[in-house]
Order: C-alpha cells, then structure tokens, then sequence
C-alpha cells in the first residue's frame, strides 16, 4: 500500500487515457488503478525471477519488456472485444425493440421490456437508462448521454434515431426496423471483413510460435546441444534478440492486418 501513490504517478498517463476509454464500453474504471499496479508488479517479477531466479540476463529484459508490453496491449484487445459484443448486442435490441413498440408498447415500456431481456454489457447498459427514466429524467437526456459515454457505432446509431423519433414524431416501430436493418448490414460486412483477414491473423501466430516451438522440440532431442543456448551469456543473448524479432514481426504484421480490416 506504501508504493501505492508513486505506482499511481507512474501510471499517471495510462490512467488518463485507458480510464474514458473503458468507460466508453460501458465498464467502470475504479478498479484500473489496482490492475495497473499488479501489471507494474508483474512486470518487476518477471525481471528478477529471469535475473536472479533463472541466471538469464538477457531473457531477464526481454521478459520485462514483454510483460511490460502486455499490459496496454491486453486492455486494447478487452476494449475492442467489448465494443464489438455491444455492437452485436445493439443490433439485437434495435430489432427486439422495434417488435415491442409495433405490438403497442410505449417506448419506455419497450426499452425497460428489452434491457430485461438484453445479456450484459449492453443489457447493463440499457438497464441503467431506464432506472433513470423511472426516477423522472427525460428520454432527450437519456439518450444524449447514452450517445456520448458509449462510444460504439451501433449505439450511437440507435441513439440518434430514438431521440429522433421521439422529438419530431413518426412512426418509431418503422424507425427502428430500418436502423436494425442498416445495423445488421453493417454487422454483416464486419463479420465478412474478419473472416477475410482471419487467415492472415492464423498465420501471424503460426510465424511467431515456429522460433520457440523448434527452441523446445531441439531441448527435447538434443539437450546437451541445447545447454549452450541456455546456459551461457551469448546463448541467453541470441534468445533474448530472437525473443525481439519475433516480437517485432509480430506487431508489425498485426498493424498490417489492423489497416486491412
């Protein structure tokens, strides 16, 4: 707890920029601080079990680096695994809420129907809304503040439309077909563009697995070929720039991939 402040200084700036960010996928961000701390922690650990524990130097920084790069790359990934789950959730509950409001239901009726029937994160999300819509708050204020803190597409989309609907009138069932339908198109060409670079992603894993999969196949055939490797300074030092270049490669072959989709 002593080390608890200074951790926090020196992850001043991932705080400022992963804390809105997670916010935006509608999860808390309370507890980032803490996860920040134990990443800093295991990052530390894996230097000294690698320095100290293991005698690999070498390894040891590279390892550190690793585990030290891990950290913002593991919250990018559950950031953008969550706004594509709400994604998919919102086109769901565009169209399930279309079909309450066409059998006659008020749109707070339909929204408090269709947050009950919603699974978490999105359902989580809508069932907020409507406890605010219950205490008294008007939907102009529910919806913008629902377009602003969940930064997805998909609901801010159905967002606009809702809000739309509400204030200049129309028919909101026929509304909310036609978003749900522009919402699964676009769900569809998302899906399609993943499949398509799914090959891609598949042999990206494969190219970095290969160096440490023949590491381990040669120890189990030959280890006294092997001891040199792991056990002297140079060896510890070729793993260590492999370890590098396999990282490397990867990365930029994913920021490839990232552009194509």
């Amino acid at each position: 707890a002593w080390g608890a402040p200074l951790l926090d200084r020196l992850n001043a700036r991932l705080l400022a920029r992963y804390g809105p960010l997670i916010e935006s996928v509608g999860a808390p961000a309370a507890a980032l601080p803490a996860l920040l701390r134990w990443w800093r922690a295991a990052t530390a650990a894996a230097f000294l079990v690698f320095w100290f524990g293991a005698a690999m130097p070498p390894v040891a920084v590279f390892m550190a680096f690793v585990v030290n790069q891990a950290g913002p790359l593991g919250l990018d990934w559950w950031v953008a695994a969550r706004r594509k789950r709400i994604g998919e959730q919102a086109v769901t509950a565009a169209r399930n809420l279309a079909g309450q409001v066409r059998v006659g239901m008020s749109l707070n009726e339909a929204l408090a129907e269709v947050a009950r029937d919603t699974p978490d994160p999105f359902g989580g999300v809508l069932r907020r809304a409507v406890g605010r819509l219950d205490a008294g708050e008007s939907v102009r204020d529910v919806l913008t503040d629902l377009r602003a803190r969940i930064r997805v597409d998909a609901v801010a989309l159905m967002s606009v439309a809702l809000l739309v609907a509400a204030e200049k009138g129309g028919k909101l069932g026929d509304v909310l077909a036609r978003i749900s339908a522009t919402l699964e198109e676009l769900q569809r060409v998302a899906r399609k563009r993943d499949t398509d670079t799914a090959a891609g992603r598949l042999m990206v894993l494969l190219m970095a697995a290969f160096p440490f999969a023949f590491v381990g196949l040669f120890s189990v055939m030959d280890p006294q070929l092997m001891h040199a490797l792991f056990n002297t300074l140079a060896g510890q030092g070729v793993l260590a720039v492999v370890g590098a270049l396999v990282y490397a490669s990867t990365r930029w072959a994913s920021r490839i991939l990232a552009r194509v989709e």
